[in-house]
């Protein structure tokens, strides 16, 4: 079995193409056209490949700057992969989905993308949701995004008083580049961390080498009841990686260990304000399902919470700070 790159083999040019039109409903002419350029082209994209066994075509993948697609700000995507259905099975997909990874990382592509109807499959290869795109002809498709970069060794440890600059500069770097922010994110930090309503067990680092990559706060909040009872909960406030860090795990894994030590501390829920397409993983959910609104001049589809215990909300209702 073996990937043929269709640029290095390009002896392989018609088969290829036959083989793309057969499988795909789109024109013979564009793969034609494409697959032509793509073997003298000095640009990185488009880039075609055939998988081969026993001298038999059974699959494809190819990478190209756009899939038909709205979101002309993301590239290169992952295209047209297919293995015969006899082969399925044998991870023939994923060997695919690798070696377009890998050509992405050789040219300097930090993501890959794709857009697909099917949930569940490229989930199992690490790809992540990141919302939805539309399509010229009036459809609409999930779209997945990747790292093409290798795991990070790192570990995750409790803030010291000395990490405590280089976290504000952390903070201050990461949120240059984050899609929901409003520039003092570090400032709100320092408030918190010197307030009442801080936890020193809920300050956290992730950590490479003698670098910090990555930290998040979680402090002393409550929902202000009708009656006048306060239910405490927490904030998470806020959650840093630095940019070239991300999609390496790095804010599951701080925010999973946060929540293991909220538990532990007693603490049943935790809110936030931030990105709901990033963390509805986590099981946050908008404010208002459980009858709760933020004081402050957000709007709601920001506000979120999560519950750290089941139904630990269930009788909870009322207004909280979220800033």
């Amino acid at each position: 079995m073996k990937i043929i790159s269709i640029r290095e083999n390009p002896e392989y040019k018609d088969t290829a193409i036959e083989y793309f039109s057969s499988k795909w409903s789109v024109s013979r002419t564009i793969y034609e056209d494409s697959i032509n350029h793509s073997i003298t082209t000095n640009n990185p994209l488009p880039q075609w490949y055939l998988l081969e066994k026993d001298n038999q075509i059974i699959g494809s993948i190819g990478l190209i700057t756009n899939d038909f697609i709205s979101r002309m700000d993301l590239y290169p995507w992952a295209c047209g992969l297919y293995v015969e259905q006899e082969h399925r099975g044998n991870r023939y997909g994923a060997q695919l989905l690798q070696r377009a990874k890998e050509d992405c990382a050789k040219v300097g592509f930090k993501r890959m993308y794709l857009c697909t109807d099917h949930i569940g499959y490229y989930e199992k290869y690490g790809f992540k949701y990141i919302g939805q795109g539309y399509h010229p002809w009036d459809e609409e498709s999930r779209i997945y995004g990747i790292s093409t970069s290798e795991p990070v060794d790192f570990i995750i440890r409790r803030e010291r008083e000395d990490d405590r600059a280089e976290v504000y500069t952390l903070i201050q770097t990461a949120f240059q580049t984050a899609k929901v922010k409003d520039g003092d994110e570090q400032d709100f930090a320092a408030g918190l961390r010197n307030s009442n309503a801080f936890i020193p067990e809920l300050s956290l680092i992730a950590e490479t080498g003698n670098k910090i990559i990555g930290h998040i706060l979680l402090t002393k909040t409550y929902v202000e009841q009708p009656d006048g009872s306060h239910y405490e909960a927490l904030l998470v406030a806020p959650l840093s990686v630095l940019l070239e860090y991300r999609d390496r795990g790095i804010g599951s894994a701080l925010m999973n260990e946060a929540f293991r030590m909220a538990r532990s501390l007693g603490y049943k829920a935790a809110f936030l304000v931030g990105d709901p397409n990033y963390y509805r993983r986590f099981g946050f959910k908008q404010t208002t399902l459980f009858g709760i609104k933020s004081k402050n001049d957000i709007p709601d589809q920001f506000v979120q919470v999560v519950e750290l215990e089941p139904d630990a909300l269930q009788n909870v209702k009322g207004t909280f700070n979220c800033c």
